[in-house]
Order: structure tokens, then C-alpha cells, then sequence
């Protein structure tokens, strides 16, 4: 995406930037409005990640600890930003320890986004090189707690 705003900027008289800020976890979502219906998510989650953005810098993804711990485990880079003050969290919470995410990413994580994207990142970090991940964490979070937080995969029974 930051090769896609130099690019635009480039080609006009703009200086774009852009921030993004990340949170992963459970949300609420519905369709809200009679007359102009538009579909909307709610939750803890959504206010953290908006708060992640709106306290980020440009030209970065900034994410909390919870998120952090799974980028890591897929082998994401990520640097300490530091412990800051997120409205509505740190009231009850204290401060949120925040990290940013390298444009660089480990081998690891360059191997599985070549896998996944079918070899279409040239080794690049990319936005949704981050989100897939984070879905598929979650997706692993939600089988452990059907589980009785075993490491158990569901099977269908064969008779």
C-alpha cells in the first residue's frame, strides 16, 4: 500500500499519507437502518483498532501486545513503540504497550505469503499478507475453545 500512495503521489500534486492500526478479537456485526441499510461492525476490538490508528504515525501498521503475539508467531517483525495512553482501555487498563510492524519480515513469514499468495508479493509485506494471518489465528483460537481449549481439530464422525 505505502508503494501504491508514493506512486499516486508521485503522479499529482498530493502528498498522501497513510496510518493503519490493527486489532484482532471477537466483534458485533449487523445491518443498521431502515431506510438506507449498511452493514457495521461493534466492540471493544473496533475501538481498539481505531484507537491503534488514530495514535499511529504515517507510513505505519501499529498493533497491541494480544496482536503482536500472534504476528510473532507467524514470523511478522515487529518493534516496541512503547506503552501509550488508548481512550476507553487505559482508564480501566492502564496504558497499552504498542508495536509497529517492520516492512521487513522474517523468513519465515515470507515463505508462508509466498505459499498463501501464490507468489505474488516478491517478498513484500503486504496489508493483507497481515489480516490473512490474523483470521487464521483466530480462526484457530475459536476451534481451541470449542474444544475445551485443546489443540484439537473437529472431526466428523464416520459410521
Amino acid at each position: 500500500m505505502q508503494e501504491i500512495i508514493r506512486e499516486i503521489n508521485n503522479h499529482s500534486a498530493q502528498n498522501f499519507e497513510l496510518r493503519v492500526g490493527i486489532a484482532h478479537g471477537p466483534v458485533i456485526a449487523g445491518v443498521i437502518g431502515a431506510t438506507k441499510p449498511q452493514y457495521d461492525i461493534w466492540g471493544s476490538t473496533v475501538n481498539l483498532a481505531s484507537r491503534m490508528d488514530s495514535t499511529g504515525v504515517s507510513g505505519r501498521i501499529q498493533v497491541p501486545e494480544a496482536t503482536r503475539r500472534i504476528l510473532s508467531e507467524w514470523g511478522f517483525v515487529l518493534e516496541l513503540r512503547g506503552e501509550i495512553f488508548i481512550k476507553g482501555v487505559s482508564e480501566c487498563q492502564g496504558n497499552v504497550r504498542t508495536y509497529f510492524i517492520r516492512t521487513t519480515r522474517s523468513k519465515r513469514a515470507s515463505v508462508a505469503a509466498e505459499r498463501n499468495q501464490g507468489g505474488r508479493t516478491g517478498g513484500r509485506m503486504t496489508l493483507a499478507g497481515v489480516v490473512h494471518v490474523l483470521v487464521q489465528a483466530r480462526h484457530k483460537e475459536k476451534l481451541r475453545e470449542a474444544n475445551g481449549n485443546f489443540g484439537l481439530t473437529p472431526r466428523k464422525l464416520q459410521c
